[in-house]
């Protein structure tokens, strides 16, 4: 018994090592949201992280990174999708082998159809971002302080990168692993089920909290300093800026009584309060002015925060995401790779790419905060939420096969054993095990 033990343990110690690494993650976003629930903290966190802006290598890295954060998740959500779709297909043609699916399920169209969709509109939308005009002309973008010679290269390799694992795991998908005899029994509908359940429990929390708490992000409560160091570098930009009204990153302040007032940093006073049709919002957010990432200025606030609601950017920086991407992309592979083949190739490459995985995520997170697109405490809070995430999306995912599925799993096995005679004795013999499980009974064969 001693014996099995430890043999099991042994078995399992990769699964211990991923819990641990989730765990770690966790206590790392508790431990900085607490760290960063004082304003200053948070602050001087962006101010040391952002001096890595200032080598062009940098900047490059950080776009190209971003940029997955961006798109990339939506790659692994199709597959995922594919799979749960050819998993229902090949169910069907089971139980209705004269029924509609038995001849047209087969069919690559539909994959074909929102891959290149996608492909599409993901290509148009990446020319705009690179080559569109957000306040500054042509072909910059101020959340990475650079323009076309480290956008382009960054956007277009991880374009490459993601659409050529889009098209291959969709090939994959349903030309090689929908065509296996153990689909269905091996169960990867559940895993996608899992992957797309766990994304989707990441991004809850994003798609609320983000207009609930309405956070500036950093560069927009320091806009005014950036604001003055692009009129030195490059007039141009800045002149753009501010005879454009359609773009506005930094507050303007209501109160008329700025002159001599340090909000205005050096700009003139009387071209703000005098030009009505250039842009006013040029200033740094108010030295009073609190921005922790508990204090919400979104409608969490109930229409009440502590500014006036038309000095306020808008923006919607906590929690992060792009986090919640990197997570969802590297849980998805992990999901799959899981209870793959035992050979030991397989099985030193699984540990190669979990470790990959790792430091993709660990990559994500000074990317944002280095760039300066994501406060510490945003990254902190997606990094905590990790754990939970995890767990519910498991424990709805088993807890719904559980209570939902027992009348249809005596059809999940080898799709070789469907038709022979043995086989339909296997799927009784199965049929009769899962009811007896399921109705708490025992039903004896007749």
């Amino acid at each position: 018994m001693e014996l099995k033990t430890k043999k099991k343990v042994f078995n399992n110690w990769e699964a211990v090592v991923a819990i641990s690494v989730v765990a770690l993650f966790v206590l790392f976003g508790v431990v900085n949201l607490i760290v960063t629930g004082w304003y200053q903290n948070d602050v001087k966190l962006s101010q040391v992280f952002n001096k890595g802006m200032k080598y062009d290598f940098i900047r490059g890295w950080t776009a190209f990174v971003i940029q997955d954060g961006y798109e990339g998740v939506v790659t692994f959500i199709f597959p995922m999708i594919f799979v749960i779709l050819e998993a229902l297909f090949l169910y069907m043609r089971k139980v209705r082998p004269h029924g509609w699916f038995a001849h047209h399920a087969s069919n690559a169209w539909p994959y074909m159809t929102l891959a290149s969709l996608w492909t599409v509109g993901i290509v148009i939308e990446d020319i705009f971002i690179f080559l569109g005009d957000t306040g500054f002309g042509w072909g910059y973008n101020v959340e990475f302080q650079t323009g076309w010679r480290f956008m382009i290269p960054a956007f277009c390799v991880s374009l490459v990168i993601q659409l050529t694992y889009l098209w291959l795991a969709t090939y994959f998908v349903h030309y090689r692993l929908a065509k296996r005899d153990d689909f269905l029994e091996a169960e990867y509908w559940k895993r996608a089920c899992v992957a797309l359940i766990f994304i989707g429990y990441i991004y809850i929390p994003v798609l609320v909290f983000k207009p609930g708490f309405g956070r500036q992000y950093y560069y927009n409560i320091t806009w005014g300093d950036i604001l003055k160091r692009i009129q030195t570098e490059d007039p141009d930009r800045f002149n753009h800026y501010m005879n454009q009204t359609k773009y506005n990153y930094g507050f303007n302040p209501t109160d008329a009584k700025l002159e001599g007032n340090s909000l205005m940093n050096g700009f003139d006073y009387g071209f703000w309060n005098g030009e009505t049709s250039k842009n006013k919002f040029i200033f740094n957010a108010p030295m009073d002015a609190n921005f922790a990432w508990w204090k919400p200025y979104g409608w969490f606030a109930f229409g009440k925060p502590s500014l006036p609601a038309s000095s306020l950017a808008v923006e919607k920086a906590f929690p992060s995401g792009h986090m919640g991407a990197a997570f969802g992309m590297v849980a998805t592979c992990y999901i799959f790779a899981n209870k793959g083949s035992r050979q030991k190739a397989y099985r030193i490459g699984k540990r190669i790419g979990f470790v990959i995985g790792v430091l993709y995520c660990l990559e994500m997170m000074f990317a944002l905060q280095v760039s300066l697109s994501h406060w510490w405490s945003d990254i902190a809070w997606t990094c905590f939420w990790l754990g939970p995430a995890w767990y519910f999306s498991w424990l709805t995912v088993h807890a719904v096969v559980r209570d939902l599925f027992p009348k249809w799993n005596h059809y999940f096995v080898s799709t070789e054993k469907w038709h022979s005679p043995d086989g339909k004795r296997e799927l009784e013999k199965r049929k009769e095990t899962i009811l007896a499980s399921y109705y708490g009974e025992t039903k004896k064969r007749k």
